[in-house]
């Protein structure tokens, strides 16, 4: 667990200062996709499925950085960190209602509010590491 929390750490930091750089160069289109795939999140899926879609949401967010080296390494630990995670907790996705953290992301990208971006993407990742901490311990 602890490894794991630190590694979630690390990926959380990255994906917030994405959020952080993102909110000032995101484009239209990519507010779009973030939105499509906030609501086709929300429908019913495999937790394989969903996990491809929140995948697709994250790297929508790191590619707006305009930071290719931060992309890489989000994408990266993502892979890493997310497939052992999911897979030794048995986390079943989505998470329970109420903890989608996704549309205020996309609402403070949308206001280009970079320090609300980050402080949601941070929050989200803090949500995530519990519920999977929670479910391994289960």
């Amino acid at each position: 667990p602890e490894t794991f929390r630190n590694q979630a750490q690390v990926l959380g930091g990255l994906e917030a200062h994405a959020s952080l750089l993102g909110a000032a160069l995101i484009t239209e289109d990519e507010l779009i996709i973030l939105g499509e795939l906030v609501d086709e999140i929300n429908q019913p899926h495999t937790t394989s499925e969903i996990g491809i879609l929140n995948n697709r949401f994250h790297l929508t967010i790191a590619a707006a950085s305009g930071n290719r080296l931060l992309v890489s390494e989000i994408s990266q630990r993502r892979a890493e960190l997310y497939a052992d995670a999911f897979a030794l907790a048995k986390v079943e996705l989505p998470l329970p209602p109420g903890n989608d953290a996704h549309p205020g992301i996309v609402e403070a990208m949308t206001a280009r509010d970079g320090q609300l971006a980050s402080m949601r993407m941070w929050e989200h990742h803090q949500i995530t590491m519990d519920g999977v901490l929670t479910a391994r311990r289960a």
